[in-house]
């Protein structure tokens, strides 16, 4: 009976010690192509997620001369329509500015422009924007809201909004303002 029990114990170290081996070296030395095909589906799921914007997100628009030098800088809180949109998104709605800076915290848009007055260009437009007078750029992106409701305009001052006029210098912007905030 002796002899059965250490035949049987040696049997079963035997198969243990075999497997762990094969366990082991199957592991460690998997083919190369296996290797390759575990890493690869090990990065394709970590997507890192993109960098929103936020409500409290500061928001730059620099102006640049054609030669290079720094016409005028305008900081501003973010506006809510640019609020949880990724790099992607701003880049898309202002396709004609450069993002030179996109964190959640800042984002520096950069435009180069000719002349030396960045008002001389006509980059505003009025316009509607949930039932109230408001202030475009020129891609259509929403400035300035006011809280003057549109149909509270005189005829002649509501086709103006409506037909979407220019407002094309720093004075027309302040004018805007003044004529339109209640």
């Amino acid at each position: 009976m002796k002899k059965v029990l250490i035949f049987f114990f040696t049997l079963l170290t035997f198969l243990i010690v075999c497997g762990t081996g094969m366990y082991f070296g199957y592991t460690r030395y998997a083919p190369e192509k296996d290797r390759a095909e575990i890493a690869e589906a090990a990065v394709q799921t970590r997507e890192i997620p993109k960098e929103r914007t936020k409500g409290s997100t500061k928001l730059i628009y620099r102006y640049y001369e054609k030669d290079g030098g720094i016409i005028e800088e305008i900081g501003q809180k973010i506006p809510e329509y640019m609020v949880d949109k990724t790099e992607d998104e701003i880049e898309e709605k202002f396709g004609e500015w450069e993002i030179e800076k996109f964190s959640e915290g800042t984002v520096v848009l950069k435009k180069e422009i000719e002349g030396g007055d960045i008002y001389d260009v006509p980059q505003y437009s009025m316009g509607e924007y949930q039932g109230n007078v408001a202030l475009f750029y020129e891609n259509g992106a929403l400035l300035e809201k006011t809280n003057k409701p549109v149909n509270s305009l005189p005829e002649e001052e509501k086709e103006k909004v409506l037909a979407g006029e220019k407002v094309k210098n720093k004075e027309g912007i302040i004018s805007f303002m003044e004529n339109y905030e209640s």
